[in-house]
């Protein structure tokens, strides 16, 4: 048995569905009868939803209002230069070798003049860069 909310997403789905198929679709000069179908069923979904959503007080608006992702908690930066490995490690996703290999990196090369240039140490691409860049800094 569908409750009017299920039937709210249903009709939803069913009209994102027909839009996109409808941008598929190709057709040459006049509209065919496959148009006018997918109109009518697109015009049928959105009165059911119409009337399902009125009736429990949801509308398109309400039924798929995101909410905020919740603030990520603050963590305390660290300064790559003069961080060690066990300072390192405390950074998601760097692990001891990543923490010894930015130490490395940091002696052969001397220190990071900004935030980006640890993207040149082995193992740190551009996702694990940005995933981390809000817990680091340069002094």
């Amino acid at each position: 048995m569908l409750n009017r909310s299920s039937l709210c997403n249903i009709a939803t789905f069913s009209i994102l569905h027909i839009v996109s198929a409808r941008r598929r679709m190709s057709f040459s000069g006049s509209k065919s009868g496959r148009y006018r179908t997918t109109v009518k069923t697109a015009l049928l979904l959105i009165a059911v939803l119409a009337a399902g959503c009125a009736e429990s007080g949801m509308n398109a608006e309400t039924a798929y209002k995101l909410e905020p992702a919740p603030a990520a908690p603050s963590h305390e930066t660290i300064n790559i230069n003069t961080a060690g490995r066990d300072e390192l490690r405390r950074i998601p996703n760097i692990g001891e070798g990543l923490a010894m290999e930015i130490i490395r990196h940091r002696s052969e090369h001397g220190p990071f003049r900004r935030p980006e240039s640890l993207m040149l140490v082995r193992g740190i691409g551009d996702k694990r860069f940005r995933e981390i860049r809000h817990l680091i800094r340069i002094d």
